[in-house]
């Protein structure tokens, strides 16, 4: 709607009913899937026993931490569910436990198990494709050797 500054989009997801964003939240599911797929990218480039790895790591690992925060805050602002400070601790410190939580209250136990199943599917496929991905620059021989 041009007046509310919320976009209204239908899933294709069966449902049938239109779930509702805002350019926020968006930016922070894009975000959120590019770093994810940035991490894994790095994790085969560089070697985590090196400081540069274990920096990179733990910036990427926050940076996602960060972003799954943001896409909650930004979409309980469109579901109206009320997010208490203990639980946006919660969501901080203990996201995997958390954010499904916040899925079952704003969306029900149907939509947030199949929400559920999209994400764990979608990381799974990225997860394929990074792998694929620098399995053929090795064999064209573009990439080079892992360092041990």
């Amino acid at each position: 709607c041009a007046h509310c500054g919320v976009f209204h989009s239908t899933l294709a997801l069966g449902m049938g009913e239109a779930v509702q964003t805002t350019p926020n939240t968006k930016l922070a599911k894009r975000l959120f899937w590019s770093t994810l797929a940035i991490s894994l990218a790095a994790s085969v480039f560089i070697p985590e026993r090196t400081s540069a790895g274990q920096a990179i790591g733990i910036l990427l690992s926050f940076t996602l931490l960060f972003l799954g925060f943001w896409w909650v805050i930004e979409d309980s602002k469109v579901t109206g569910v009320k997010l208490t400070r203990g639980f946006k601790a919660g969501i901080a410190l203990l996201a995997i436990v958390f954010v499904p939580i916040y899925l079952f209250r704003a969306y029900g136990f149907g939509k947030a198990l199949l929400s559920i199943c999209i994400f764990l599917f979608t990381f799974l496929c990225v997860v394929i494709l990074v792998v694929l991905f620098f399995a053929a620059l090795a064999v064209l021989g573009i990439l080079g050797p892992v360092p041990n």
